[in-house]
């Protein structure tokens, strides 16, 4: 009960409307996709405390490796689980015209280049070869040992990196060095396209309401 509760007030900070939170928060595949995105940014958050707590991760490239490419998957999860949750919540307030606060658009926007951002990042430390990185603060390595700040300044760098793919521009400190990058930030751009179509559309759809 203490989880559903904490995840109800998460909800009333992210997507907000006319109509409070119980509004959506009773349509099935919203409700779920807005889980299944909480889930995954809390299972990111455990799984990285334990790999900086045991020391395996930062001894065993094996289990390094194997650690980074499960938050990986993670993030991957969580991604399309923000971009379902996008979809149907829009498709939601268009359907019921309720009103749509700015603080939503900027909630999906952020959320989408936090967690790319931290998709790239990843990997970066799994695969450096997949970017044009010159000058790392942090030189790449798959192991859970690096300087706290210049491990802030690299992940600054992607996060970035992460917000000029979203617009399909380029950062001049990181370019894409392989297929994988080119498709994640072209889904990125489109993500963010469409996003700004539906803001379009639920204003269009509310002034036409309201005449």
């Amino acid at each position: 009960m203490k989880i559903r509760s904490f995840a109800q007030k998460i909800a009333d900070l992210v997507l907000t409307s006319d109509e409070g939170t119980e509004d959506w928060i009773r349509v099935g595949p919203l409700r779920i996709s807005f889980y299944w995105w909480l889930g995954s940014i809390v299972g990111y958050f455990v799984l990285t405390v334990i790999g900086l707590q045991l020391e395996i991760f930062a001894t065993s490239k094996f289990a390094a490796a194997t650690l980074r490419f499960v938050l990986i998957a993670i993030l991957i999860g969580g991604i399309g689980g923000l971009f379902t949750m996008c979809r149907l919540y829009y498709a939601h307030v268009l359907r019921r015209t309720v009103g749509l606060s700015l603080n939503n658009v900027v909630f999906f926007y952020v959320a989408a280049v936090v967690m790319f951002g931290t998709c790239y990042n990843q990997l970066y430390r799994v695969n450096a070869s997949l970017f044009s990185y010159p000058n790392p603060p942090v030189t790449p390595n798959v192991l859970w040992v690096s300087s706290p700040l210049e491990y802030q300044l690299q992940r600054l760098d992607f996060l970035l990196f992460s917000a000029l793919q979203s617009v399909n521009g380029g950062y001049y400190r990181i370019s894409s060095h392989s297929l994988i990058i080119s498709a994640l930030g072209y889904i990125q751009a489109v993500f963010t396209i469409c996003l700004l179509a539906l803001l379009v559309a639920a204003y269009v759809n509310r002034k036409s309401e309201l005449r």
